[in-house]
């Protein structure tokens, strides 16, 4: 599982910490959903770690990646590894409105790191 929410979402709507026991591995990452050149964006370095967090799974079925609202953030997550490993995010944009920041970012990164 992949989550993306900033402390301030956390503490506004009291979401709960996630059970351990829900999932076999968990990467936090700790960012707002705004463009890249504001505080509190995703960084190149938060998105090669979750390249490499992806890269270095077990064999898995599903991999879940959330934000808040699952539109933005966690879609942009999505589109840019699913582009990466299979080269289709269709999907994604269709259905969802992917942080440009976001898929640019981690696209890169899995692009870097062979996949892609």
């Amino acid at each position: 599982m992949i989550s993306l929410l900033c402390h301030e979402e956390d503490q506004l709507y009291g979401l709960p910490p996630v059970d351990p026991k829900l999932c076999r591995d968990h990467l936090w990452i700790d960012v707002d959903d705004v463009p890249g050149d504001q505080e509190g964006a995703l960084t190149p370095d938060e998105a090669e770690e979750i390249v490499g967090f992806v890269r270095n799974l077990p064999p898995v079925e599903t991999l879940y990646v959330h934000c808040f609202a699952g539109m933005s953030r966690s879609a942009a997550v999505a589109a840019a590894l699913s582009k990466a490993w299979t080269g289709d995010d269709g999907g994604f944009w269709a259905e969802r409105q992917p942080n440009e920041h976001v898929y640019e970012l981690v696209l890169d990164a899995a692009t870097r790191s062979g996949r892609g």
